[in-house]
């Protein structure tokens, strides 16, 4: 199987988009509500529980807002750099971060 995207959808209420390959599931971004987001999902043909990782692109809300509970929620890795971190209000321990 290859990989797959999926755009959960984008705009000033929410942005998030869902790699696949079969083996792996990565959300980009988590900026809807976190019932909208499982919904999203759903509709997508995907269990919320069945995401690996959430990857935040930057802090603005339509980017990150349900993030931290979503990865919480479906233990998920939430990744992210320091910066958006920092502006999320995240603690040590809650995120990955990279760049």
């Amino acid at each position: 199987m290859g990989i797959g995207i999926t755009h959960l959808g984008s705009g000033s209420r929410g942005n998030a988009t869902l790699i696949s390959s079969g083996e792996y599931n990565v959300l980009v971004d988590c900026g809807f509500s976190l019932r909208q987001t499982e919904k999203r999902l759903r509709i997508a043909g995907f269990e919320p529980e069945s995401i690996d990782s959430i990857v935040v692109t930057h802090h603005h809300k339509d980017h990150s807002g349900s993030a931290l509970n979503a990865s919480k929620k479906w233990s998920s890795v939430l990744h992210c750099n320091g910066g958006t971190a920092s502006r999320m209000g995240l603690l040590e321990g809650e995120f990955a971060e990279f760049g």
